[in-house]
């Protein structure tokens, strides 16, 4: 009996197709049979009012897929920046560091290891820092633990303002 509903199907399926004019509108309207299951009303059962729904709805998730893509990347990019401030690395420096060190990691890949593996994510700031060391970088350029601002940062933070000052008072 269980193999006898597969050929019934399979016997109504080369009847249906034979009916209509070609294979290839009986396999139209079985894709469109399938995208349209999830709608709900006339959309669902009528070809003609069901088409255009699916054409609207296919057209809103390709729309949306570029929004879902653009906001995981900015998701992405602010877990990374505030892992590095905890551990008291720069988001910039640290993403170099490891390109140049051959250590290819995305920026979704370092994301989830530092919010699932963060001892994992902490040897690899502990590499970089390591690697500056050898290579000889002061200890500046790896950046302060966030909340805390030295007097050398405040000053030349002071010298930026006046240098853009003084060239806006030129220009005018």
């Amino acid at each position: 009996m269980v193999f006898l509903t597969a050929i019934m199907r399979s016997l109504n399926d080369y009847h249906a197709m034979n009916s209509l004019k070609s294979p290839s509108r009986y396999f139209k309207r079985m894709q469109f049979k399938r995208i349209a299951a999830k709608f709900s009303g006339r959309g669902r059962n009528c070809y003609v009012i069901g088409v255009n729904r699916m054409l609207r709805a296919m057209r809103f998730s390709t729309k949306n897929y570029a929004l879902k893509s653009e906001t995981l990347d900015r998701l992405y990019e602010t877990r990374l920046a505030a892992a590095c401030l905890e551990h008291g690395m720069n988001k910039t420096y640290f993403l170099t560091s490891l390109a140049e060190n051959d250590i290819n990691l995305n920026r979704e890949t370092l994301s989830n290891l530092a919010i699932y593996e963060p001892r994992t994510f902490q040897s690899l700031v502990q590499f970089v820092k390591e690697r500056s060391e050898e290579v000889g970088l002061q200890s500046r350029v790896l950046g302060s633990v966030h909340g805390t601002e030295s007097r050398g940062i405040l000053d030349e933070v002071k010298k930026h303002r006046w240098s853009t000052k003084s060239r806006t008072d030129e220009v005018d």
